[in-house]
């Protein structure tokens, strides 16, 4: 099978070169590697280009520009490129290495001879020297309700592994809704019921993570992001889930975790209690002063009132106003600047009042879902139509 290589890369001159030799340097070959520069500002374009030229491979690489819109944006731009149904598609950020020279023959064969919907492994961990410094045990992939119920526990935080090798339409039917565009696990189906993507772990290392102080989640902007998704993925789960004593459960799976012994949560099949208090526990185990993030207050008061029968009408919605989850660096980059819109303000302030019903028009409906999935909380209103209001 082809493996399609979908490569996103913000200012990762000094690393990039390394990770393309270990791409360019794998015994299978028939892979494509499709390169997004994400908007950098250092010399990457430079490098790329002088790398395809030097090499010959132009026919093996695709190289795309686009403004700053963060590394999902990117990911789902280079999706767009591949057209082969029968592939394989793998992620690769461009300060990490594929493992091996093998790696893609493996690969390769694992998917011939296995019905899977997409593999994970351990992580080799290398620092900014590509030492390797040491490796990440990933949890074993089991498909058991158990594990959504314990990624709502594990605050939305993945469980698993974001690096994995996809079969093309599992990506195009599933992953490119619930992690490319909702910023969630790629393993979690939520669009309608809570399912599970048959994923295995396989015994051979897939890459090499490259961990520095400049990596994406030790910044303010990197950890926004994050939070973006765990909280949306967490509120999708206790919509469904009700997890008793959830802070004790919480740092009882934190202890046994760290010991490598499995945990079985106590839950049950209904909405979660205490909303607001579980929100805020999520939200304070990434930031402690919330003040300075007016979406957060917001959702933190808005489960705090919920239930509320309270009504809002939200109308004439602009375009610019639109954010899906994989745009959360746009809409938190307004937040930080407090340059959010007008719009914005009003719903943050009814969000801290509390309300159940959302009253629109039906040329706004469309937006409006995906407003309310942006900000968490679609799962926790019903929506009215009336063209007249």
């Amino acid at each position: 099978m082809q493996i399609n290589v979908i490569m996103p890369t913000f200012n990762d001159a000094k690393t990039i070169e390394e990770t393309l030799d270990s791409i360019k340097e794998q015994s299978y070959i028939n892979w494509h590697l499709y390169i997004v520069n994400d908007g950098s500002t250092d010399n990457t374009s430079e490098i790329v280009k002088e790398y395809i030229n030097k090499n010959n491979i132009i026919e093996k690489i695709t190289y795309l520009e686009e403004e700053n819109s963060d590394q999902l944006e990117a990911i789902k731009r280079g999706f767009k490129e591949i057209s082969n149904p029968n592939s394989l598609v793998y992620i690769c950020h461009s300060d990490d290495l594929i493992h091996d020279r093998e790696v893609f023959k493996k690969v390769n064969d694992y998917f011939t001879n296995n019905k899977v919907d997409a593999i994970i492994s351990d992580l080799v961990i290398i620092d900014e020297n590509s030492k390797v410094i040491g490796q990440q045990k990933v949890k074993k992939y089991v498909m058991k309700e158990n594990n959504i119920a314990l990624q709502g526990l594990w605050l939305g935080r993945n469980l698993f592994v974001d690096v994995a090798f996809y079969r093309y339409q599992i990506i195009k039917e599933f992953v490119l809704d619930n992690y490319l565009t909702w910023n969630t696990p790629f393993w979690l189906v939520t669009k309608d019921d809570l399912k599970m993507l048959n994923v295995q772990n396989v015994n051979f290392p897939l890459m090499k993570y490259r961990q520095t102080v400049d990596n994406y989640i030790n910044n303010e902007m990197g950890m926004l992001n994050v939070l973006n998704g765990e909280l949306r993925c967490a509120l999708k789960i206790l919509k469904h889930y009700h997890i008793p004593f959830y802070k004790e459960q919480y740092y009882l799976f934190r202890l046994l975790n760290k010991i490598k012994l499995n945990y079985v949560v106590f839950f049950k099949h209904k909405e979660q209690k205490h909303l607001g208090k579980v929100t805020e526990f999520i939200v304070n185990k990434r930031i402690k002063n919330i003040v300075k993030y007016p979406y957060y207050v917001a959702i933190i008061n808005y489960f705090n009132h919920y239930p509320s029968e309270r009504k809002i009408i939200i109308k004439d919605i602009s375009a610019s106003d639109v954010f899906e989850g994989a745009a959360m660096r746009q809409f938190n980059k307004l937040m930080l600047d407090n340059k959010l819109s007008l719009f914005y303000l009003n719903i943050f302030e009814e969000m801290v009042k509390g309300f159940k019903y959302v009253v629109t028009t039906k040329k706004d409906y469309d937006n409006l879902v995906i407003i309310l999935k942006f900000l968490d909380i679609y799962d926790y209103v019903e929506i009215e139509i009336r063209d007249g209001e």
